[in-house]
């Protein structure tokens, strides 16, 4: 006798309706929400949508603003929704735009079959862009310039894994570094400072390309929905020394992306090992 096949897991009406709100591009009305969720009982979906956006307003994901104060920063659109026929909607909604609410999303998406719609939705993409560059130096006390947070940025609007070890890695190891560099800063000399901070920053970079190397390995569409079409791979091998040994850094491999003119297929990845000296 075959077995029977389970069936697919539901999901919740309320992860339905966040997926909706990442893409939008502005408050969204009750109708509108239901209106792109298929799965909303057709028999009364207006009152299991607001019943869901409660539990999000609730747990700090949806904000909900009143027709009055959308009209103070959308009049037009309130205007033409007056004109339109039917009843006219008292409350509009988005996902909140801080990062502790990015937080709690991700932890709902990544590491699911939803993580690239997640992180590469018009919402993550923002919210990356305005709030996780400046987290990051300020959460992994890392040495970076704006060549190196431009470098991160590309990174993290592209990978799941990678956003994944900015959010919820423990930044100990970086605190520790970034102490006792504090402690010993009028012992040493500028350049031996310098090189110090290199290798903070190396150690930070190892984890975010780590990150973005896995999802290349293990997710055919990482690539879709992107701009990004054209890569290259570079494996080098560092050690980072100092005439006294106050940081040494050793790692198997760092993993630098740099555009190239050819695109790179996933199975297509060539380590260049380097010269030994």
């Amino acid at each position: 006798m075959a077995k029977r096949q389970g069936r697919r897991p539901r999901v919740p009406h309320e992860t339905r309706i966040l997926k909706v709100m990442l893409e939008a591009k502005d408050y969204l009305t009750v109708k509108e929400i239901w209106e792109n969720i298929p799965e909303i009982p057709r028999t009364n979906p207006d009152t299991v949508t607001k019943r869901e956006l409660k539990k999000l307003i609730r747990a700090d994901l949806v904000e909900e603003i009143t027709r009055s104060e959308y009209a103070a920063i959308n009049p037009q659109r309130v205007k033409e929704i007056e004109k339109s026929k039917g009843p006219k909607p008292d409350y509009f909604y988005r996902l909140r735009t801080n990062l502790d609410a990015f937080k709690s999303l991700a932890k709902m998406f990544l590491k699911t079959d939803d993580e690239l719609d997640f992180v590469h939705s018009r919402y993550a993409q923002e919210i990356i862009k305005k709030e996780l560059i400046d987290y990051v130096p300020s959460h992994f006390k890392v040495f970076l310039n704006r060549e190196d947070l431009k470098k991160c940025l590309i990174i993290l609007q592209l990978s799941p894994s990678a956003i994944y070890f900015i959010l919820f890695s423990d930044a100990e190891l970086f605190d520790n570094a970034f102490n006792d560099l504090q402690k010993l800063k009028d012992q040493l000399d500028q350049n031996t400072i310098n090189r110090l901070k290199e290798a903070i920053n190396y150690q930070f970079f190892l984890g975010v390309h780590s990150g973005l190397v896995f999802d290349m390995l293990n997710n055919r569409k990482l690539f879709h929905k992107t701009k990004i079409n054209k890569w290259n791979l570079r494996i080098q091998t560092i050690l980072y020394t100092t005439k006294g040994a106050y940081l040494s850094i050793e790692s198997e491999g760092e993993v630098g992306i740099f555009r190239a003119g050819e695109e790179i297929k996933i199975g297509q990845i060539v380590a260049l090992k380097p010269r030994a000296s």
